[in-house]
């Protein structure tokens, strides 16, 4: 059987549809590049935002004429399934099943099976997935779902509590990426901070690094996502200690108002995590810091936001994921008064603004210097040049071709927002 898998989300959502493939793959099926070519099309979606929403059933309906066509087996499957259930079936009749969280790398053998709709909560069975060629830079998801069930988020509803992955399990898994090919880890989790604390006798995230580190021919590692009220200091610590654990932290502050912070159910302060992020810079110096904002969050103020801006203004991220705030099904936040659109939009665009301008203006301070850049996959659109990612994970386009996991050291000349460019020295 040939099939086809279209992805959409996170970090997590790519990585499952990568073991989804290699089991699809173990059991003979091939896969393709295009729908039109596939027996089998799976969805893997996302519900995080309504326009994620609006772009899947996009896709849903582009797919109708080719059920007309050649009747592959068409699966909705992940966070959209998850929270929207039979609704699905009922808009697109045409789909053949319907695929929540909990059963998504089952979908083989469901195949099989009469049943349409598929989204009961169940105890995650971990297992290990290899592809038979790693990625430079591979994914490997160490728990899932959360416990924090802040206002705005579906998560918890969809991917449920959380659930960590046995610490030897990652240790394997991570010793037969290295033998296949990766160079670099990034640990994946909706809080990778929360670790371990769901299992009797488990060992911290922080303790998972330190073993982590161990592992010969591993060269970075990376996690996403932390959340500021779950930082310790041990965690800290290991950052700081262990040589290939990255100047990188993704930390989301969500909002830069203690009211907002509150009606978010962030359970910290501005404050507190001001206090954190001087913490982490003085343990870890020169560490790039990467966070995620909600613009327009329910009853925001004018004043409210101006002081969002003064607080990225003082803060200095490296780089921002801002989103406008978008109503959630089962969240609590989709209850309260929401802005007008131009209100959100208007803000969302003044903030970009600024926010872009603290990102050149950071990136630019590093034309000139030196840095140690992780060459990953080859561009197949740009043959004549290379893409790395330094240890503060900014990326770097380097007009050479380089061997996909080499490091390689690199003066920079260029720099934007989002991008530097280089060139290699000896």
């Amino acid at each position: 059987m040939r099939f086809y898998i279209w992805t959409i989300g996170c970090q997590m959502n790519k990585k499952q549809s990568e073991e989804l493939a290699s089991i699809l793959k173990r059991n003979g099926n091939i896969e393709v590049d295009s729908p039109e070519l596939a027996d089998l099309i799976i969805l893997n979606t996302c519900s995080v935002r309504r326009r994620s929403e609006v772009r899947i059933e996009g896709r849903i309906g582009e797919f109708k004429r080719l059920k007309e066509k050649s009747n592959p087996i068409i699966v909705v499957a992940g966070c959209y399934a998850q929270a929207h259930k039979e609704k699905i079936l009922e808009r697109f009749p045409y789909i053949d099943k319907v695929v929540g969280t909990f059963d998504f790398l089952n979908i083989p053998e469901l195949l099989n099976d009469d049943r349409k709709l598929y989204i009961e909560e169940k105890k995650t069975e971990w297992r290990i997935i290899l592809p038979e060629r790693a990625r430079v830079s591979s994914f490997v998801r160490i728990m899932e779902g959360c416990n924090n069930f802040c206002s705005y988020c579906i998560v918890p509803y969809v991917r449920g509590r959380e659930r960590s992955k046995p610490s030897q399990m990652i240790l394997e898994e991570v010793e037969g990426l290295v033998e296949r090919g990766a160079k670099e880890i990034v640990l994946l989790g909706q809080n990778v901070n929360s670790y371990g604390k769901d299992i009797p006798g488990e060992i911290t995230f922080a303790q998972l690094l330190y073993r982590l580190n161990d592992i010969k021919g591993l060269e970075r590692i990376r996690f996403t996502t932390s959340h500021p009220k779950d930082m310790s200091d041990e965690l800290i610590k290991a950052m700081a200690e262990l040589p290939k654990v990255c100047e990188h932290l993704h930390l989301p502050v969500q909002g830069g108002n203690d009211r907002i912070l509150r009606l978010m159910n962030r359970n910290y302060t501005k404050e507190q995590y001001r206090a954190l992020v001087e913490k982490v810079r003085t343990a870890v110096p020169g560490i790039a810091l990467t966070t995620d904002i909600i613009i327009g969050y329910p009853t925001e103020t004018e004043e409210e936001f101006q002081e969002l801006l003064e607080f990225i203004k003082e803060i200095k991220f490296d780089q921002v994921y801002s989103a406008i705030f978008s109503k959630r099904p089962m969240a609590k936040a989709s209850e309260l008064p929401d802005l007008p659109y131009e209100v959100k939009q208007k803000r969302y665009e003044i903030f970009n603004q600024v926010q872009n301008e603290i990102s050149r203006e950071l990136n630019e301070r590093l034309i000139g210097t030196i840095q140690e850049v992780l060459i990953e996959e080859e561009r197949t659109k740009f043959p004549n040049q290379s893409r790395g990612r330094t240890r503060t994970n900014k990326v770097v386009i380097i007009d050479e071709k380089l061997e996909p996991g080499t490091i390689v050291k690199v003066r920079i000349r260029e720099a934007s927002e989002y991008t530097l460019k280089g060139d290699r020295i000896e």
